[in-house]
């Protein structure tokens, strides 16, 4: 993987960090699985499907980004 600049829409950006800040991560919401000596949280399946669609939306939008590159074109 690169570190090179990618082109994306500013507004598939802005929702996955709102995906990723949406994540529980409060004392409240932490339980403790046996076996695991790291804290766990609560989520809502709905929460953390929406934010693995939300990142693959991004990676889609990075692969386009990258056969435009190779093709030669210019990106949107």
């Amino acid at each position: 993987m690169s570190n090179d600049l990618v082109e994306v829409p500013r507004q598939v950006l802005k929702e996955l960090i709102g995906a990723v800040r949406s994540i529980n991560r409060g004392k409240a919401h932490e339980i403790r699985v046996p076996g695991d000596d790291q804290p766990c949280y609560w989520q809502r399946k709905e929460w953390v499907d929406w934010s693995l669609e939300v990142a693959e939306n991004l990676a889609a939008e990075v692969a386009l980004f990258d056969a435009q590159k190779a093709a030669g074109q210019p990106s949107n």
